[in-house]
């Protein structure tokens, strides 16, 4: 990680909080992606070891942080992800990881046929029809 490889506590500093502007400037974007990898990356536990650095950083940007990370918390399945994301204009970026799963989900956990006929499973196939729709509206 860039963050790591900076011995000397006040440019680390500089380079922790440079990156929570970039997810907040990504936020704004609606770069979901973007947001996504800057707190991934933050929240690698060789960058969130650093005590020192994150205690040296502005109340200001520790709180723009925490805001940015519960927004792209897994719990409850990215609700209040998919909760920003269906309020976003278009032009966006979303994180592409959460539909993914989705996709897969969908594919794991039903059938292709209703159990024991040749009948297609047209539920599977509307749920599967409408993450691609999304993903190809974005």
């Amino acid at each position: 990680s860039l963050v790591i490889q900076i011995e000397q506590l006040a440019p680390r500093v500089a380079m922790v909080k440079r990156l929570i502007e970039i997810a907040e400037k990504c936020l704004e974007l609606q770069n979901f992606s973007g947001v996504w990898a800057m707190i991934a990356g933050l929240n690698n536990s060789s960058v969130i070891r650093l005590k020192r650095t994150w205690a040296a950083l502005p109340e200001e940007t520790l709180k723009i942080y925490n805001e940015l990370s519960e927004l792209m918390k897994n719990e409850r399945n990215f609700k209040l992800y998919r909760d920003k994301l269906a309020l976003a204009r278009l032009p966006c970026i979303p994180y592409l990881g959460v539909m993914l799963s989705d996709l897969t989900f969908i594919e794991d956990a039903n059938p292709d046929f209703l159990s024991d006929t040749n009948i297609i499973n047209f539920e599977k196939c509307y749920m599967l029809a409408k993450i691609l729709y999304d993903i190809h509206k974005y």
